[in-house]
């Protein structure tokens, strides 16, 4: 008889240990994805904006006219959304009437200020071609 107590006292210890186990399994499972993620953040590149040298030197032609006039587009558009449809023809005449004129503006703008944001230098010649 005292053997089959004993068996049930090891038994019941064996239950509260997988019990105590369990209860701690969620936050085993939240350290550890803690942990990967701190692991991940620490390990991955920081992000930055994308300079005027980055649209010349990384992107094809094609690449940079569409994410040019991608630009234009967008501030024609924010003109028209601000209810200025005068500015908003005016920028979209300034890049699309003299293409050519316009994009070469554009590039020696870039290469001068390879290190400036994309997006305000486009805004900044087309304030310059419409005021603003």
């Amino acid at each position: 008889m005292p053997a089959i107590h004993r068996r049930n006292i090891l038994s019941e210890t064996n239950a509260s240990k997988q019990s105590q186990n369990i209860k701690k399994a969620p936050f085993r499972c939240f350290r550890r994805a803690a942990l990967l993620a701190a692991a991940l953040v620490l390990a991955a590149e920081p992000a930055r904006a994308i300079t005027a040298k980055d649209v010349l030197e990384k992107m094809t032609d094609k690449e940079r006219f569409s994410y040019v006039t991608g630009l234009v587009d967008m501030l024609s558009y924010q003109s028209v959304l601000a209810g200025n449809g005068q500015r908003a023809g005016c920028i979209s005449n300034a890049f699309y009437s003299k293409t050519e004129e316009t994009w070469r503006l554009i590039v020696s703008t870039f290469e001068k200020f390879s290190d400036k944001s994309p997006e305000g230098l486009v805004v900044v010649l087309m304030n310059r071609a419409c005021g603003g």
